[in-house]
């Protein structure tokens, strides 16, 4: 089962909540020790020379002696080269062995101090402010790539409950609450629209504010029901473009508004890491989770007429007065069923043909046309406004 508040965050945005800065690898060379002390000849290396030549000598010898006689001498010269080169070099290789030497240790004082500034800077990285940083400055990045809404001219109605919690959510949040935004459906005439937008132009944060009935209050259809494919598609619609979701339920947003608007500044801190937001709710309890209805449990809220036990109607308030109601007990959603399902489809189209045929006007009505999606019979000039607010089969 799901609860309300229904909060989801994008998941490259927990994925930047979560990231840890890079460790890097120390790739410094180790400095190479000084080889041995350079000798000004090489005897051993003589001595190999030398017997190569024996060698090579009688080898050439057994076929013609003076053939043998001449390698002889031609490896005595080279050998005889090879000593005055090595006595030749001696200086140069033993100020390069000296230079090798002294130097030694200032490298290996050098690598060490670029070791422990490696490990310093790592382990400074780590600590929770530099975290921080990091995971804000790479929360801007992704923030910066959320596709903003394409709009702001939306026809879709709005019940009363709406407009009482969007007066809450202006007081709380002034300048960042916005309704009536367009947000266009690739490949679909009809665009979302969702009942509240929170924008912090700022920082590119978008969050789609939604107020859930459990039913429609004129047709008795079932909404907004646990796994209902409209809203699932929906909610992956918009945490695809980057924006946040929220969804309370209506009963929520009527008892209890302000704790409401509590919960999305808890979502915004939670994002951000900054909890001054929440500063103007310590006073405000927090919103107490309610379980979602299943489908078969919204039918037997509309049945009972389940809204009507928090719906209120409004005062005469003077504009921009908000009015504080006292907070009144929770009803639990009905456990059992006053009707079957069967009855309660029946009560739907018992109110849905009273609806149509209670009229006293006797002129004749004009000719209909069928919705494209339920196929309701409506008047040609209503079925626009039918299909985006009233069709029950009307894209979410």
């Amino acid at each position: 089962m799901s609860d309300f508040p229904i909060i989801l965050i994008p998941s490259s945005i927990q994925r930047a909540k979560l990231a840890l800065p890079p460790i890097p690898t120390f790739t410094e060379p180790t400095p190479k020790q000084p080889g041995a002390k350079p000798q000004k000849i090489n005897y051993l290396l003589v001595a190999i020379e030398a017997a190569l030549a024996i060698v090579f000598s009688a080898a050439m010898s057994s076929g013609s002696a003076g053939l043998g006689f001449l390698s002889f001498l031609s490896a005595a010269g080279a050998i005889a080269f090879q000593t005055w080169q090595q006595i030749k070099t001696y200086p140069q290789r033993k100020r390069d062995y000296q230079r090798e030497v002294s130097d030694y240790p200032k490298k290996l004082e050098d690598y060490d101090r670029k070791k422990r500034q490696h490990e310093e800077e790592n382990t400074a990285s780590q600590t929770p402010e530099r975290i921080d940083e990091f995971r804000y400055n790479l929360l801007r990045d992704v923030l910066s790539r959320t596709s903003p809404h394409d709009g702001d001219r939306s026809i879709a109605t709005r019940g009363w409950s709406e407009a009482r919690f969007g007066d809450h959510l202006r007081r709380y949040f002034p300048s960042k609450i916005y309704s009536g935004l367009v947000v266009r459906i690739p490949n679909f005439d009809h665009p979302y629209t969702p009942d509240f937008t929170y924008i912090d132009s700022s920082l590119n944060l978008y969050i789609d504010i939604e107020v859930d009935e459990p039913y429609a209050y004129n047709t008795k259809e079932p909404t907004h029901f646990l796994e209902a494919w409209k809203d699932d598609n929906r909610n992956k619609f918009f945490l695809g473009r980057g924006w946040l979701v929220i969804r309370f339920s209506e009963e929520q947003v009527v008892r209890h508004p302000q704790s409401c608007c509590k919960t999305i500044a808890q979502a915004i801190a939670s994002v951000l890491g900054d909890t001054s937001v929440l500063n103007q709710f310590a006073n405000t309890p927090d919103l107490q989770p309610m379980r979602q209805w299943t489908q078969s449990e919204a039918e037997d809220m509309a049945t009972n007429d389940y809204r009507d036990t928090y719906l209120q109607q409004p005062s005469n308030l003077a504009d921009g007065q908000i009015e504080v109601r006292p907070q009144l007990p929770v009803i639990s959603l009905p456990k059992t069923r006053a009707r079957s399902r069967g009855a309660a489809r029946a009560a739907r189209r018992a109110v849905s043909s009273t609806s149509s045929s209670n009229t006293t006007d006797p002129r004749p009505l004009p000719s209909l046309t069928n919705c494209p999606y339920c196929g309701v019979k409506v008047q040609p000039t209503n079925l626009e406004s039918h299909k985006t607010a009233k069709c029950p089969r009307r894209p979410a």
